[in-house]
């Protein structure tokens, strides 16, 4: 048994795995955004991530959670930075 779902432009019962609407013809395509980096949320992640970091190293009283936790700050920062993922959307 399949699940169902609405399409979003017509309202019409379908398949979940259908690609094209049965009632107005929409289809499923893949959605790329482009390139969506932010300098301004690289800055506020990576702020957000090492005031966590500076916590709970202060908690524990380790060096060794700061140092690891800084680079995984520097690295979760550019990430989260990176924008919204590629994605799937309904297009008439």
């Amino acid at each position: 048994m399949s699940d169902y779902i609405n399409c979003p432009h017509c309202s019409t019962t379908m398949a979940s795995y259908a690609t094209i609407c049965p009632g107005c013809g929409a289809e499923l395509v893949f959605d790329k955004p482009g390139d969506t980096f932010s300098f301004l949320r690289l800055i506020v992640w990576f702020l957000i991530l090492s005031v966590v970091t500076l916590a709970v190293s202060a908690y524990f009283n380790s060096v060794w959670i700061l140092i690891i936790g800084g680079l995984i700050t520097i690295f979760m920062s550019f990430v989260f930075a990176g924008g919204t993922e590629d994605e799937y959307v309904w297009r008439r």
